[in-house]
């Protein structure tokens, strides 16, 4: 068996994550290939090493989170894309560093926390999408300072 890490950077040699996001935005209208989508990219960012860091901003450049969050404004009933895009993003904004902190500000910029407020107010049934959503918005209101302060009161704003 191929062991995680050299899949992931296999994946990301092809440029997966560019190519997923690109269908994501090509076929906004497939919830199917965006839940798909959210989960493979997931599993490709993961690990929080320095590899997986460079994983996870090449996912931010590549327009992933807005394409995350269209998915999840374009199929608001579907439970499963509000998931995968909660457990996507709960891996990619995982840091606090420099680059961690500027992926945090994307995801607040694109509207990710409104969207996962939205899918626990749509889904308040499905476990999974409720704890998806808590993990998303607590690793994106991490961190200290101003800056922390203003991602913590977007999410109360937000309405969570």
């Amino acid at each position: 068996a191929v062991p995680r890490l050299a899949c992931r950077q296999a994946a990301t040699r092809a440029g997966f994550v560019q190519h997923a996001t690109l269908g994501m935005a090509m076929h906004a209208g497939e919830a199917d290939l965006q839940r798909a989508a959210c989960l493979a990219v997931r599993a490709v960012v993961a690990s929080d090493d320095q590899a997986g860091r460079a994983r996870k901003r090449g996912a931010v450049d590549s327009g992933f989170l807005q394409c995350a969050s269209g998915a999840m404004a374009a199929h608001l009933a579907h439970a499963g894309v509000q998931e995968a895009a909660c457990l996507a993003v709960r891996e990619i904004c995982i840091g606090t560093d420099a680059a961690g902190l500027l992926r945090l500000q994307v995801a607040v910029a694109v509207g990710l926390l409104q969207r996962a407020v939205h899918a626990m107010a749509m889904h308040a049934g499905v476990v999974s999408v409720q704890v998806a959503a808590c993990q998303a918005v607590r690793n994106v209101c991490a961190g200290k300072g101003a800056a922390h302060l203003e991602r913590a009161q977007a999410a109360v704003d937000a309405g969570f």
